[in-house]
């Protein structure tokens, strides 16, 4: 079926949104295996047998380019580095085992980038990052208003690949020195005049935020809200057919709790998770507040709890991310995964030459 819809597409090749010439030239390389239990890494020139590209603004690409490419399965490929990862083959690019671009608590993803969401106070918590819906608000008291959750992102309208962001937090003193959680990663397939085919799972998760309060554990003051979770990240498949029949997962993580007890901080938020339901907010100390639950399928980035009156916030969720599918005009993706949080979004069309 998929070949039959895509016979004239074959007869030229894709020009994808955020790398238009990566299709220009046949891949002089047969094939190239990304082995399940293995780390890609595309802070590595060499890994990036594709080339490296700059954007005019956003984060570095990682180019992967070869005739096939294959992620091997069973186990997990993870992805690491500031660079987003983007992998073009000619004629089939295959997720068997499970694509791993998530953030890893405070750390981004690969190709995280940005700021999203505030904290207005010391007292209250951090907003949690915005992506494809807005962050969740930090928990606000009487003795400190909570930060606004981070607006949210129209991917369908971006020239810029890039992942999720992370929520702003800014500490009154080195003592606290409590963490945000990293934006979930960037990765993008594609295959030029063939199919895409996602049987395995990708995760582009955004990671948990660390508990507000004393993380040396040696300062006497007490009240310390909460950072927000950061937000998921974006996966772009564009192919001259797309089959996803696997699990795909971009949700928020979630917010730390805050704490009003000296020499304490309040417990971390829960990594976006690899599931439909929301990673949790992390518990406070305390009369703190607790950490808001991260963004999920169908469920929005939760905002954290607020304290008692001298208590302090916990931090907002982050939202989900985004998955876009581009085909060509006139060729309908096959895409019935078993699980997907978020939904996938509307199908694109991609151009092709």
């Amino acid at each position: 079926m998929a070949a039959d819809a895509t016979e004239g597409a074959h007869c030229g090749y894709l020009a994808p949104v955020f790398v238009p010439d990566a299709c220009t030239t046949p891949a002089a390389s047969p094939e190239r295996i990304l082995l399940a239990g293995s780390t890609f890494d595309t802070n590595d020139d060499a890994s990036c047998d594709g080339g490296i590209i700059l954007q005019a603004t956003g984060p570095e690409l990682c180019v992967v380019r070869h005739r096939v490419i294959t992620v091997a399965g069973p186990g997990t490929v993870r992805v690491t580095g500031g660079r987003a990862l983007v992998l073009v083959a000619d004629t089939e690019l295959r997720v068997d085992g499970l694509l791993d671009v998530s953030a890893d608590g405070t750390l981004g993803g690969p190709g995280a980038s940005g700021v999203s969401g505030t904290l207005a106070g010391s007292a209250g918590g951090g907003g949690g990052a915005g992506g494809q819906f807005s962050g969740g608000s930090g928990g606000s008291t009487d003795a400190g208003f909570g930060g606004a959750g981070g607006a949210a992102v129209d991917r369908s309208m971006a020239t810029v690949l890039f992942g999720g962001a992370r929520p702003a937090f800014t500490s009154p003193t080195p003592t606290f020195s409590s963490v945000s959680g990293g934006g979930g990663g960037a990765v993008m397939l594609v295959a030029c005049r063939g199919l895409v085919l996602v049987a395995g799972d990708i995760d582009a998760g955004g990671g948990r935020a660390q508990g507000g309060g004393d993380a040396s554990l040696t300062a006497t003051l007490s009240l310390r809200g909460g950072p927000g979770g950061g937000a998921g990240g974006y996966v772009a498949i564009a192919g001259a057919s797309v089959v996803i029949s696997g699990r795909l997962y971009a949700n928020g993580g979630a917010g730390g709790g805050g704490t009003d007890l000296n020499n304490s901080v309040g417990l971390v938020g829960g990594d976006g998770q690899r599931s439909t339901l929301p990673a949790l907010g992390g518990n406070a100390n305390g009369t703190g507040g607790r950490g808001g639950n991260g963004g999920a399928l169908g469920v929005g980035a939760q905002g954290g709890a607020g304290g008692s009156v001298a208590g302090a916030g916990g931090g907002g969720g982050g939202a989900v991310g985004t998955f876009h599918v581009f085909t060509p005009a006139g060729v309908v993706p096959a895409l019935t995964p078993l699980e997907a949080s978020p939904a996938i979004s509307p199908p694109l069309t991609v151009p092709t030459r």
